[in-house]
């Protein structure tokens, strides 16, 4: 019985990771350049950081830059969410139209 559970128990956490497939695209690339060994360069980044903020137009630099990114990744993690609501909707089978339209062929509404 125990053996039954623990599978089932992985069972579900397999389907949890492959819920979860699409956000795992945000997150890679960053757990892979954190892996990456570059002791090198990666120690001199704070000193980098700290020279662009050092003057007042280093920070409006910073600033926009980092509006820039949220206006880019807001969305983009906002359209993920919504490719994996999609990926979870119980399909609707027609005619190899599936799965953007309904069963009587007219294309199924998003709402957003």
């Amino acid at each position: 019985m125990a053996v039954i559970r623990r599978f089932h128990c992985l069972w579900q956490l397999w389907v949890l990771l492959f819920i979860q497939r699409f956000s795992v695209l945000a997150c890679l690339p960053i757990a892979l350049l954190s892996l990456v060994p570059g002791s090198l360069v990666f120690d001199q980044i704070p000193d980098i950081e700290r020279r662009w903020l050092d003057t007042p137009i280093g920070l409006w630099q910073a600033g926009a830059a980092g509006f820039v990114h949220f206006l880019i990744l807001v969305p983009a993690v906002f359209w993920l969410g919504r490719f994996r609501t999609d990926a979870m909707v119980p399909p609707v089978r027609s005619d190899d139209r599936w799965p953007r339209h309904n069963a009587d062929g007219t294309p199924r509404r998003q709402n957003v």
